[in-house]
């Protein structure tokens, strides 16, 4: 199970997870970013 740590509480939570189950703060969710090549002049 891949995981993280809650930044308010420091709880062990999914990596998916909006809300944490122990605090109820709101996470958010990192976007995979898109690779953009380099622009030649």
């Amino acid at each position: 199970m891949n995981e993280r740590q809650c930044q308010t509480c420091g709880a062990a939570i999914d990596l998916n997870a909006t809300e944490c189950k122990y605090c109820g703060e709101s996470i958010a969710v990192q976007q995979p970013q898109q690779y953009q090549q380099p622009q030649y002049q």
